[in-house]
C-alpha cells in the first residue's frame, strides 16, 4: 500500500511486489524489487483539514477504511507499505501524530514525513529525469510543483546533485466561488510587497492580478533554477544556489 498525503491532494494505491534476494557469493545478503504491477488506484482526494493548521485525522481515517474496501483487501493482507506525508502537510501542526496513528490502523506501515530534499529526489526518480541525466550525460532540472511547494532537484550522470525548494504551489492562494480571496499563504508576503503586489483575504481578485503574480512566481523560480538569481525570499530552507545551470 501507498498511501501520499499531500497539501492539496491524497491518493492510495495497492501493487503487487515481486521481490527477490539478489546476493551473491561476492555481496551482502540483499533484496530488491524486481517487478511491480498496481492493482489498484484510489480517486485524487482533496486533503481534508479541520482548519489552516490541523488535517483531519478522522476523515483520513474514513477514506482509507473505504479505499480498503473498494480495493477489496483488508488488513491482514498487507505485508507491506508506506504513508509520506508531504509538502506544507508535512508541516502542520498534528502530522507527526497522524503518521502514526495511520499506520496503527492501517497495517504494516512505513510512515514518513517527507523532507523537501526527499520530495524532489523521489519527483525525480518518477519522472524519469535521473534516468534521463545518465543518457544524455546533460544536467536536467526537474521542477515539482504542488500544492503549497516546489521541489527542484538538478539531475547530472544518473543521479541527483543538488536539491532545493521555493513555496511556489497551487494553494498558496485560494478563492471562494465569488472570486473573494479567501487565503494568501504568509509566504507570499515578502515576495508580494518586494514586487509592489498585495492581495488580501477579502478582497476580490482580478484575473490580470493573478495572472501576474503567476508569472512572477515562475520567473523567480526559473530565474533561481537557473542560477541567474543567487537568493530567493521563497526558499523554504537556507540555500546557497550552485553555478551549475541545467541544460534542460
Amino acid at each position: 500500500i501507498g498511501l501520499d498525503i499531500g497539501t492539496s491532494t491524497t491518493k492510495l494505491i495497492v501493487s503487487k511486489l515481486l521481490i527477490a534476494n539478489q546476493q551473491n557469493q561476492f555481496t551482502l545478503p540483499g533484496c530488491q524489487i524486481i517487478d511491480r504491477r498496481v492493482t489498484y488506484a484510489s480517486s485524487i482526494y482533496t486533503t481534508p483539514m479541520l482548519n489552516d493548521v490541523e488535517i483531519d485525522v478522522q476523515r483520513l481515517t474514513v477514506l482509507l477504511e473505504q479505499e480498503y474496501k473498494n480495493a477489496g483487501i483488508s488488513l491482514d493482507q498487507v505485508e507491506a507499505g508506506a504513508v509520506i506525508i508531504t509538502g506544507e502537510t508535512a508541516r502542520k501542526q498534528n502530522a507527526e501524530s497522524i503518521v502514526h496513528y495511520l499506520a496503527e490502523h492501517a497495517g504494516g506501515f512505513v510512515v514518513a514525513t517527507a523532507g523537501a530534499d526527499l520530495e524532489g529526489i523521489l519527483a525525480a526518480k518518477g519522472s524519469g529525469a535521473i534516468e534521463r541525466s545518465a543518457e544524455t550525460n546533460a544536467v536536467i532540472a526537474n521542477i515539482d510543483v504542488g500544492g503549497g511547494t516546489a521541489n527542484i532537484a538538478l539531475c547530472q550522470n544518473g543521479k541527483v546533485i543538488e536539491t532545493f525548494t521555493l513555496h511556489v504551489g497551487g494553494r498558496l492562494i485560494r478563492l471562494n466561488e465569488d472570486g473573494l480571496v479567501t487565503y494568501v499563504s504568509s509566504h507570499l508576503t515578502e515576495f508580494l510587497k518586494n514586487n509592489s503586489l498585495t492581495l488580501r483575504e477579502g478582497e476580490k481578485a482580478t484575473f490580470e492580478k493573478l495572472s501576474s503574480i503567476c508569472q512572477l512566481l515562475a520567473e523567480e523560480t526559473v530565474n533561481y533554477v537557473k542560477a541567474l538569481n543567487q537568493n530567493s525570499s521563497l526558499l523554504v530552507s537556507p540555500h546557497t544556489r550552485s553555478s551549475i545551470p541545467p541544460e534542460t
